[in-house]
């Protein structure tokens, strides 16, 4: 009899772990939806969301300042795509945010329309990307994504490794804490030697140690190292270190206390039409801002 009980209680518990197995991967099967009925696995999309959100956040600011833009516009961003974007329609294989890959083509659009002023080239650009938005859904309702099988990889793989390239020369006057006046990739590169002589040494300490932890730490496959995006631990780690050398201001991302009242600007489409001189940069920029966007996203998908 004892033996009988055994083996009822071992047939009822291998049901139990085939019914969840076969749950799971009917779950792990199941198509993604958008929108409300998306939520029904909220819980577990919870802590992803959490996770994508604090890995996000740092890169959509350091996008912001790539593009020439306000720090702001990073979250700002950031919390339309999040928020908006899953409603209109989504995407299954891709997470919603700012894009590095415009980040060089919105900093040469910047740089053009304000004529050197960022501040009047941000303004303006944001008309540009209103206009872009809206050739991009006359394309999607053509059906136009078909014409991506067209496009060699190896063009696609050159774009986005120049694009990977002209972001790295952005970046090294902050990795060395001191702006350089030139802009152009080749132009900083070969500015680079010269201006290492003017570098924060507690900024360039910083900057080296949060780029090799990045490399190293996603070697680390199990335990709390594995478990934590490297990306997450990086950012920590720089704002310790941050207050540890009590940096300088101008060392710091800047956010206005109120991101909602500073980090929305409307399109000024008047201002942008105003000077005649101006609309070929706008044509070509609305062109490059289509291709360089559609054909990252595409690619993205594809791969």
């Amino acid at each position: 009899m004892a033996n009988q009980g055994i083996q009822k209680e071992s047939l009822v518990e291998t049901k139990e772990a085939t019914t969840a197995k076969q749950s799971a991967t009917a779950q792990a099967n199941e198509a993604p939806e958008n929108g409300i009925k998306g939520l029904k696995h909220w819980r577990q999309d919870m802590l992803a969301g959490l996770v994508v959100a604090l890995v996000s956040v740092p890169l959509s600011l350091g996008i912001a300042l790539a593009s020439g833009a306000p720090a702001v516009c990073g979250l700002t961003s950031e919390i339309i795509a999040g928020l908006v974007f899953p409603f209109l329609g989504g995407a299954y294989v891709t997470v919603s945010g700012p894009a590095a890959g415009l980040a060089p083509v919105l900093f040469a659009a910047i740089t053009a329309l304000g004529e050197g002023d960022m501040q009047k080239g941000y303004h303006l650009v944001v008309g540009v990307i209103m206009l872009v938005g809206i050739v991009q859904i006359v394309l999607t309702k053509l059906n136009a994504a078909r014409f991506c099988q067209v496009l060699p990889l190896s063009a696609v793989h050159g774009m986005l490794a120049a694009i990977g390239f002209l972001i790295i020369g952005k970046q090294i006057p902050n990795l060395i804490g001191h702006q350089y006046k030139a802009h152009e990739f080749f132009a900083v590169l070969a500015a680079t030697p010269g201006e290492l002589a003017h570098m924060t040494p507690s900024v360039f300490f910083i900057s080296c140690l949060c780029l090799t932890l990045l490399f190293v730490l996603t070697k680390f496959k199990r335990g709390f190292l594995g478990a934590v995006p490297p990306q997450l631990i990086v950012v920590l780690i720089g704002l310790s270190l941050g207050q540890l050398f009590h940096l300088d201001e101008k060392y710091l991302v800047k956010v206005p206390s109120n991101p909602f009242a500073y980090g929305f600007v409307f399109p000024d489409l008047g201002a942008l039409f105003a000077d005649p001189k101006l609309i070929p940069t706008v044509i070509l920029m609305v062109v490059a801002l289509t291709l360089v966007d559609g054909t990252e996203s595409l690619a993205t998908m594809q791969a």
